[in-house]
């Protein structure tokens, strides 16, 4: 197996592992570091240098959605839960692209 495949499972395992931990009435206390983990194992393999910027676009969109979604009653707390999930894994695979391209740096 690639890496490239590594990042791709590692992306969908990621969004629907928020989806479920968003669902979950009492998500485990090692659920959001999973994310964590497969956020930054995704952003640092799956991200190309190319799709970057769009790449750091869409999660600051989605960012800044999850804090609309908070203002809405009773159909915005269920949103807000799959999107504070999905935050949580794009902003770790952020990271890892942030932290890829310093490591370039001293190459």
């Amino acid at each position: 197996m690639n890496s490239m495949q590594i990042g791709k499972y590692s992306f969908w395992a990621g969004i629907i592992l928020a989806i479920v931990i968003a669902l979950w009435p009492e998500p485990a206390e090692w659920a959001p570091w999973l994310l964590i983990v497969l956020g930054l194992v995704g952003g640092y393999v799956r991200v190309s240098e190319e799709s970057e910027s769009h790449f750091f676009i869409m999660t600051i969109a989605l960012a800044l959605f999850y804090n609309v979604l908070l203002d809405l009653p009773t159909l915005g707390l269920f949103l807000t839960d799959v999107f504070a999930s999905i935050v949580t894994f794009l902003g770790a695979a952020v990271v890892a692209v942030v932290f890829r391209n310093i490591l370039g740096w001293f190459r």
